[in-house]
C-alpha cells in the first residue's frame, strides 16, 4: 500500500492548492485561503478515500499479475485512477457540481502515480 498511500496523500495535499489556482483562472471564488485549504484538506482526504482504497488492490493486483514495465504500469495506473476519481464523482455530483475538483485531483492523482516508483 506504500505505492497507493504515497499517490493518495499527496493528491490530497496538493490538490486543493490545484483547485484554487483552477478557481482563480475561472475568476471564481473569492475566499480566505488558508480556510479553504483546511476544509478541503480534510474533506479531500475523507471524500477520496473510496477511490483510494478501490485503488490499493488492483495496483497490487497488476503488479503482482503482470511482467510490465514502469511506464506501462503507469499508464495503466492512471487509466485506472481515471476511472476511480471519476466514478467518485460521478456519485458525489449527484450532490453537486464538482468539474473544478475532478479536474484538480485528476491532475494531481496522475501526476503523482508519475511522479513515484510503483513497487
Amino acid at each position: 500500500m506504500n505505492y497507493t498511500l504515497k499517490i493518495w496523500l499527496t493528491s490530497v495535499v496538493t490538490a486543493p492548492v490545484v483547485m484554487l489556482l483552477l478557481y482563480k483562472l475561472n475568476g471564481e471564488g473569492d475566499f480566505q485561503v488558508v480556510e479553504f485549504y483546511g476544509w478541503m484538506l480534510f474533506y479531500g482526504g475523507i471524500l477520496s478515500l473510496p477511490a483510494a482504497l478501490i485503488f490499493w488492490p488492483c495496483t497490487k493486483l497488476i503488479i503482482k499479475s503482470t511482467q510490465l514495465n514502469s511506464a506501462a504500469l503507469k499508464l495503466v495506473f492512471s487509466i485506472l485512477a481515471t476511472l476511480c476519481v471519476c466514478l467518485l464523482f460521478i456519485i458525489y455530483s449527484l450532490i453537486s457540481n464538482y468539474t473544478i475538483a475532478i479536474s484538480a485531483y485528476l491532475i494531481t492523482t496522475i501526476a503523482s502515480i508519475w511522479l513515484y516508483k510503483p513497487n
